[in-house]
């Protein structure tokens, strides 16, 4: 999708207390400015008797080349979530 936006993917195996699972997202993030980046992602969750899918919306402003702060927001089936973060990227500058 060229050099400001990528189409991205991931698949993770879960192992809880008493249940196995996966959970899967698919989306896009596009970089709307140097240091802005903001994306839409889809997610499916299932763990046992734990089922849920949602709609995700996150943002991420890099502040050097090497951190970055962001937050994530999901709407979902089952839940809704609010998550905030920080990012240090290792090696060379992005």
């Amino acid at each position: 999708m060229g050099r400001r936006a990528d189409i991205v993917a991931e698949a993770a195996y879960l192992d809880g207390d008493s249940d196995e699972g996966y959970r899967a997202t698919a989306g896009i993030r596009w970089y709307v400015a140097e240091r802005l980046e903001i994306g839409g992602f889809v997610n499916r969750t299932d763990l046992g008797s734990f089922e849920n899918s949602s709609l995700a919306v996150r943002g991420i402003w890099d502040f050097t080349g090497r951190f970055a702060v962001g937050a994530t927001l999901a709407f979902g089936d089952e839940s809704d979530t609010l998550r905030a973060f920080a990012r240090f990227y290792l090696g060379k500058n992005r």
